[in-house]
């Protein structure tokens, strides 16, 4: 119960992710070079997703945070939740989705080069 309502006061807070930031306050990175800062995959990712689709969520972003739903998570949990918390429409979250599935593979695949490189 505690969770919908800290949702709901930052819903209210953000104006149910009105597109109130523009794609040019997101710094878009690419997953695979460099590797976004500990803590920034989310911010990247949904700047990423902005500049690959047209699609801007970065107002949902303190939203995502707030319940801890990062690129690795997002592809896990029902579209009608996402939904529910986000207001977004269901088609958008349905790409974000299939986005971050991608996003975050690449990521993996990141870290993992990095990883073998340092062990050289």
């Amino acid at each position: 119960m505690a969770e919908i309502l800290l949702v709901q006061r930052v819903m209210h807070q953000k104006c149910l992710c009105s597109p109130s930031l523009t794609q040019s306050t997101c710094h878009a990175s690419i997953p695979l070079s460099p590797l976004p800062a500990s803590g920034s995959e989310l911010h990247a990712c949904l700047c990423d997703f902005a500049e690959a689709t047209d699609i801007d969520l970065s107002s949902c972003e303190d939203l995502l945070v707030v319940m801890e739903f990062i690129p690795d998570v997002i592809p896990d949990i029902p579209v009608a939740r996402l939904c529910e918390i986000t207001g977004v429409v269901e088609g958008h979250l349905w790409k974000l989705q299939m986005f971050c599935k991608d996003w975050n593979s690449h990521l993996l695949a990141k870290k993992a080069q990095m990883k073998r490189r340092r062990n050289k």
